[in-house]
């Protein structure tokens, strides 16, 4: 982390920030449970056991697969832990104390695994289903780490993995252009007139259905949810951060 002090004396950068995660993050960093035993579970993969199993915020999910149910809570107390919590109070105190020119969170809720790398298979793979026989990116499965690289960089025809819907093509192509525009501009919204002149009507329908996307410390719903149908929401995973012991002022140490 940044030694840059923090309050009202912190020095203002004059760069833009863009900081988020994709929905599972930490799934492919936590192994599939061999033991129905949680508190042994969840004390080898390092976590706070007592915490975790002493609050209401990480139930078991139904399952009558046992250790499916608990790989499910380590896949979710993973993410929270080693990503989304921590990310979630950067950018919260980034904003807070001015240390940006802005900040602006997204979270991925769509993703296409990376054939290179697909960890605990298939969990981060979409379903395959007879009408989608590269995978259902509308079905149930884990949004994983780099599971938004193909969108972000716009490579996965390049790559070799073929669309799986109608979706894929249009959403890789206004992630791209949102990509872009950050780095052109600071603002992960593209103009207007940029997409008009150049044609790009599918990120133009994007961009209008997900309406503003504020920076953080501007409005309630500070993450831009990243998906076919994308929007504006408020911080996620909040009671669960703090059972973690890392809400959104863990590294405030001004407050």
């Amino acid at each position: 982390m940044s030694s840059l002090p923090l309050g009202p004396s912190a020095p203002k950068l004059n760069v833009s920030v863009l900081n988020g995660i994709i929905r599972d993050d930490g799934t492919p960093f936590t192994s599939y449970p061999t033991s129905s035993n949680i508190s042994a579970v969840l004390s080898s993969q390092g976590f706070p056991t007592a915490a975790i199993l002493n609050s209401t915020a990480f139930p078991i999910p139904a399952n009558c697969n046992t250790t499916l149910s608990i790989f499910n809570l380590t896949s979710r107390v993973a993410t929270d832990a080693m990503f989304r919590c921590l990310g979630q109070s950067t950018a919260y105190t980034a904003a807070k104390n001015g240390i940006f020119e802005k900040v602006y969170a997204y979270e991925f809720d769509r993703a296409y695994q990376i054939a290179e790398w697909s960890p605990n298979p298939p969990a981060c793979e979409a379903p395959v289903t007879p009408s989608h026989p590269f995978g259902d990116p509308n079905e149930s499965f884990y949004k994983c780490h780099a599971g938004e690289l193909y969108a972000v960089f716009g490579t996965a025809v390049r790559q070799g993995r073929p669309p799986r819907d109608q979706d894929d093509v249009p959403f890789e192509q206004y992630i791209v252009d949102t990509w872009s525009a950050f780095a052109r501009t600071g603002n992960p919204v593209p103009e207007k007139a940029f997409l008009d002149a150049r044609g790009f009507t599918n990120t133009s329908r994007f961009v209008e259905a997900a309406g503003p996307w504020e920076e953080v410390g501007k409005n309630e719903r500070p993450v831009r949810i990243l998906d076919v149908k994308s929007r504006s929401e408020g911080w996620r995973e909040m009671e669960q951060c703090e059972v973690l012991g890392q809400g959104l002022g863990y590294y405030d140490t001004a407050s």
